[in-house]
C-alpha cells in the first residue's frame, strides 16, 4: 500500500472512530435504514480491519450494500456536522482540570 493510501486509510479510521455510531443513529432516524443494516455495516467495517483490508467508512459500507443512496449519505453527513457545530458553540471556554486515581491529568469543559 502506498504512503497516500495508508495516510487516506488512517483518515477514515479516524473519522469512523468518532462519527460512526451518530452516522447510523441519524440514518436510522431519517428512516434510510434500518438498526440491523446499520449493525451489519459496523461488523463489515470490522471485518475489513481484521483481515487487514482497506477501512471504509460506514456511509461507504451502506452504499456498496445498496442501502443508501449519495443523496442521503449527504443528508445525513450535513446533519452530523451541524449538529457537530451547534455543540461546540454551546461549549464554554474555561477548562477546567482534575486528577484522576491514577495521577493522570484529567480536563473536561465546565
Amino acid at each position: 500500500m502506498n504512503k497516500s493510501k495508508l495516510k487516506a486509510n488512517e483518515i477514515d479510521w479516524k473519522i469512523s472512530k468518532q462519527y460512526n455510531l451518530r452516522f447510523g443513529q441519524i440514518a436510522v432516524e431519517k428512516g434510510y435504514v434500518t438498526p440491523e443494516q446499520v449493525k451489519q455495516g459496523l461488523m463489515e467495517q470490522l471485518d475489513d480491519d481484521f483481515n487487514n483490508r482497506p477501512h471504509r467508512v460506514i456511509g461507504i459500507i451502506l452504499f456498496d450494500n445498496r442501502w443508501m443512496t449519495p443523496y442521503q449519505i449527504e443528508e445525513v453527513l450535513i446533519e452530523l456536522f451541524n449538529g457537530e457545530k451547534e455543540d461546540k458553540q454551546k461549549e464554554p471556554m474555561q477548562t477546567q482540570h482534575h486528577t484522576n486515581l491514577e495521577g493522570r491529568e484529567k480536563s473536561w469543559n465546565a
